[in-house]
């Protein structure tokens, strides 16, 4: 009686482990649906969108931008995509061949 109760708390914390797993998985399809749905419309929202729609989908891909005029660069922190929680940044160092008119 003893092995048999210790065999079905190995089975439950068993069943506990793949629920969670079931879980992870479901959460990861849905971001990866979020993220594409998010990509999909992308362009169309930069080409054609409202300037604050464009404004508010740039916000969501770009961390911050550093502008440096006397040496005209600009610096950029992105967001990687996909990501859940769009955290994860990436810099990428952009120099200008014209002046900044700001």
């Amino acid at each position: 009686m003893k092995e048999l109760k210790q065999k079905r708390h190995e089975l439950e914390a068993r069943l506990e482990e793949l629920d969670c797993l079931s879980l992870s998985q479901a959460e990861i399809e849905t971001i990866v649906s979020d993220a594409m749905d998010f990509l999909s419309g992308l362009e169309f929202i930069l080409r054609q969108g409202l300037p604050q729609t464009k404004l508010t989908i740039l916000r969501q891909c770009i961390e911050r931008i550093w502008i440096n005029k006397p040496i005209d660069t600009i610096k950029l922190a992105i967001r990687i995509v996909p990501a859940g929680n769009l955290q994860a940044t990436q810099e990428c160092k952009i120099f200008l061949e014209e002046k900044l008119s700001m």
